[in-house]
C-alpha cells in the first residue's frame, strides 16, 4: 500500500489523484512523525466521516483530527469571550447592524421587537449599534445560513470569514497555533475556502510549523474554495507528486483516467492487473436501462438520487426542513443511520425500523438489548420479570410490524406511537411539537409514505445509486455513470463537454484562462453597472451602449486565444450581437460564456465518476445527445480506451 510522505519543506502540496492511497498514506506520515514526542499534529479534514476514518488509523491524543468547522468553532470559542474580539465584531458587521436597525421591513422590524423584549427595555427604546455592542457579552457559531447581527451568533459561513478577519486584526493569534502544532495537513485542499488556507498559511509563516496541503484539482467540484489562494500556492508551495500509484483501479481502468487527466505530470501506475476495457453504452434514454444488481449507479442530482430509490417526497420534505440549515443538509440527515443524527423524527422513525426488522427476524436478544440502550424507550414496559411481560412486549411489537407493512403515512405511524407503549410518548409528543413548530414541512412530511422512509433506509445500507459528486474518496467493484446535464443548480454541461473533448477543443488548462478573464471583464461591467446581468433592460443598454460594446469585445478577445474553439461554439451568438446590438442579444452572448463553467464542472464530475470503479465501468449517453458529434465521440472514445455498445 502508499508509504508515508516525506515532508521536508515548511510549505507543501502534496498531489493525490483518485486512488493513490492518500488516507493510507498521510497516517503512515503522521505515525512516523509521532516517533518524536514533542510533535503535535492537527488534520484539518473536509468532512466528518473523513475525519473518522483517519482517526480510526491513527489514535494518539496528540493528533488533533476533525472538519475545518469543528476546529475553528472550537479553537475561537475562549477567544469570542474577549471583549476587544466581541467589540470588533460590532466593527466589521457595522453595515449588516446599522441595515438591520434602519430597515423597515417587516420581518427586521419584528426582530428589533423581540430584541427590545429580551432585553427587557421600553417599548419606544431607540437601539443603535452601541446598545448591540454592549448587551453582546460573547460570540457563538449559530448552525443557520445567516449571522444573527444583533446577538452575535455567527453562521457556517461567516464563522471562517470572521474568524480570518480576528486573526488579520489581533495578529498574536497566530502564534497560538503555531506554538501549538508542529505540523498541519489540511485534506481535500482543493474544496477549501481560500480564507481558511489563507488563515493557516499566514499562521505558520516566520515559524516552524510546516502546513501540508492533500487533494487533486481534478476534484474541485465546489465553486469558491481555493481559487483566491491559489496564487500562493503557485509562488510558495513546493509540490509533492510522490502519490504516483493507484489502488484503487484495475489496469484498463488506470489507462483510462491517466487519459482523462489535463496533466501528464500525474500519470499513476496501476497495482491492479487489467480486466475487461471500460465500456460506453449509446442508448436511447437513460430511464430504462437495466443495470447488474451489484452496481452502483452514478447520476448527476440528488432528487434523481432519491426518485431512484423511491423517496422522493421524503427528500422534497426534508430539503424544506434544513433549507436555512448550514451545518446540515437534507442528504445528510436522511442518510445517517446513527443514534446521533441531529433530526429527532429521524431517529425516531430509524429505531422503529430496527427493532420491527430485529422482531421479525427473531433475534430477541439484540432487540431487548436495542431497546434497553435506547434513552426513549418507554421502560416501563420492557421490565420483563415473567411470561406474561413477554406476551404483552411481543404483542406490542407485532402490531407495530404489522403496521409499518400496511401503506401508512408518517403521520399515522406518528399517531400509532402515541397511542402504543413502545416508545416514550413525552418523546412522541416532542417530535410531533417540534414538526408543528414548521408548517410547510409539517404539511409535507406527514403526508409522506413511511415506506419513501424504507426505500431509503435499505439503500444507505446497501447502495445501489449516487451522485456523481457525492462519491469522493469511494471506491466500488462495478459503477455504471449515467450521462446527463444539469440546469442552473448546478450548472453542468456534460454533453457540451464530451463534444469539446471528441473534437479535440477541450483543453483544460487554456479553458481554466480563458474562463477566469471572461468572468473578469463580466464582473468589470456588472460593477460599472450597479446590476447583475438578470437586472440589465432595454433603456440600460440605449443608455450605456458603448458599455455593453466594450464588455462584448473584450470576451470575445479572452475567447479567440483559440479560434477554432470560439468559430464552432461561441461566435454564432457574438455574430447575432454585432448584428442586433441590443440587449436581448447581449444576454445570449454572456449565457453563452457561462457554459464554460458548466463544462469544467462536467470534466471533473466526468472523471470523479469514472474513478470510482474498482472492475468495471459502465458509461450511458444517450443517442440523442451525442447526435451532431457521433462520429468523433467514438473516434475518441476509443482512443482513450472505451469499448463502444450501442443498445
Amino acid at each position: 500500500m502508499a508509504e508515508g510522505l516525506n515532508i521536508t519543506e515548511q510549505f507543501t502540496i502534496v498531489n493525490a489523484p483518485a486512488g493513490s492511497g492518500k488516507t493510507t498514506s498521510v497516517s503512515k506520515s503522521i505515525k512516523k512523525l509521532l516517533r518524536n514526542p514533542n510533535k503535535k499534529i492537527l488534520c484539518i479534514t473536509y468532512t466528518n466521516r473523513a475525519a473518522e476514518q483517519l482517526s480510526e488509523k491513527i489514535n494518539d491524543e496528540r493528533v488533533r483530527i476533525g472538519t475545518i468547522h469543528s476546529f475553528i468553532g472550537n479553537f475561537m470559542k475562549p477567544f469570542f469571550k474577549i471583549k476587544p474580539i466581541v467589540d470588533f465584531f460590532s466593527e466589521y458587521y457595522e453595515g449588516n447592524i446599522l441595515k438591520v436597525l434602519q430597515s423597515t421591513e417587516e420581518k427586521e422590524v419584528a426582530k428589533l421587537r423581540r430584541y427590545i423584549e429580551k432585553y427587557n427595555l421600553p417599548e419606544d427604546f431607540k437601539v443603535t449599534k452601541e446598545t448591540i455592542t454592549q448587551n453582546i457579552s460573547h460570540l457563538e457559531y449559530g448552525e443557520t445560513q445567516i449571522t444573527s447581527f444583533l446577538h452575535g451568533k455567527l453562521s457556517h459561513d461567516d464563522l471562517l470569514i470572521f474568524s480570518k478577519a480576528v486573526f488579520k486584526k489581533f495578529p498574536k493569534l497566530n502564534k497560538a497555533i503555531s506554538h501549538q502544532y508542529s505540523y498541519i495537513f489540511i485534506d481535500e485542499y482543493q474544496d477549501t475556502k481560500s480564507e481558511i488556507l489563507e488563515l493557516f498559511y499566514n499562521a505558520t509563516l516566520d515559524s516552524n510549523t510546516k502546513l501540508v496541503l492533500l487533494g487533486d484539482e481534478m476534484q474541485q467540484i465546489y465553486e469558491d474554495t481555493v481559487e483566491e489562494f491559489q496564487h500562493i500556492i503557485d509562488n510558495s508551495f513546493v509540490r509533492d507528486y510522490s502519490l504516483k500509484h493507484n489502488w484503487r483501479s484495475q489496469g484498463r481502468i488506470v489507462s483510462l483516467l491517466n487519459n482523462l487527466y489535463y496533466s501528464s505530470s500525474y500519470q499513476q501506475i496501476p497495482q491492479k492487473v487489467s480486466e475487461e476495457k471500460p465500456k460506453i453504452h449509446i442508448v436511447e434514454d437513460l430511464e430504462n436501462i437495466n443495470t447488474e444488481k451489484n452496481s452502483l449507479q452514478l447520476v448527476l442530482l440528488n432528487s434523481e438520487l432519491f426518485k431512484a430509490i423511491g423517496a422522493y417526497n421524503l427528500y422534497e420534505a426534508y430539503k424544506k426542513r434544513y433549507k436555512y440549515y448550514d451545518k446540515y443538509n437534507s442528504k445528510e440527515i436522511l442518510f445517517d443511520l446513527t443514534m446521533n443524527n441531529p433530526d429527532d423524527l429521524m431517529v425516531l422513525l430509524i429505531f422503529t425500523v430496527e427493532i420491527v426488522n430485529l422482531f421479525d427476524e427473531k433475534q430477541f436478544g439484540k432487540l431487548i438489548q436495542k431497546i434497553i440502550s435506547f434513552k426513549l424507550s418507554n421502560k416501563e414496559i420492557w421490565k420483563i420479570k415473567n411470561h406474561s411481560d413477554k406476551v404483552k412486549v411481543a404483542q406490542q411489537l407485532e402490531k407495530l410490524s404489522k403496521e409499518i407493512k400496511k401503506d401508512i403515512t408518517i403521520g399515522e405511524l406518528l399517531n400509532f406511537l402515541s397511542k402504543s407503549e413502545i416508545v416514550d410518548t413525552s418523546y412522541i409528543s416532542s417530535v410531533i411539537n417540534h414538526i408543528n413548530e414548521d408548517l410547510e414541512f409539517k404539511n409535507k412530511i406527514n403526508s409522506v409514505k413511511f415506506n419513501e422512509f424504507i426505500n431509503c433506509y435499505r439503500e444507505i445500507n446497501n447502495p445501489s445509486i449516487s451522485t456523481q459528486h457525492a462519491v469522493k474518496g469511494e471506491g466500488y467493484d462495478h459503477v455504471a455513470l449515467k450521462v446527463s446535464d444539469g440546469t442552473r443548480n448546478p450548472n453542468l454541461k456534460m454533453y457540451l463537454f464530451l463534444e469539446m473533448f471528441s473534437k479535440e477543443l477541450f483543453n483544460y488548462e487554456e479553458l481554466n484562462v480563458i474562463n477566469k478573464e471572461v468572468k473578469n471583464h463580466v464582473k468589470l461591467f456588472t460593477e460599472s453597472m450597479g446590476k447583475k446581468v438578470s437586472e440589465l433592460k432595454a433603456p440600460d443598454y440605449k443608455k450605456y451602449e458603448q458599455k455593453y460594446i466594450s464588455c462584448i469585445l473584450d470576451i470575445k478577445n479572452s475567447l479567440k486565444v483559440n479560434q477554432q474553439f470560439y468559430d464552432e461554439f461561441f461566435s454564432e451568438d457574438f455574430i447575432s450581437f454585432d448584428n442586433k446590438l441590443n440587449i436581448s442579444a447581449f444576454k445570449k452572448c454572456i449565457s453563452a460564456v457561462n457554459r464554460i463553467d458548466g463544462v469544467l464542472l462536467a470534466y471533473k464530475l466526468f472523471y470523479v465518476g469514472c474513478s470510482r470503479a474498482k472492475k468495471r465501468l459502465d458509461v450511458y449517453v444517450t443517442n440523442k445527445s451525442i447526435q451532431g458529434f457521433r462520429e468523433e465521440f467514438i473516434s475518441k472514445m476509443k482512443e482513450i480506451e472505451f469499448e463502444i455498445e450501442v443498445n
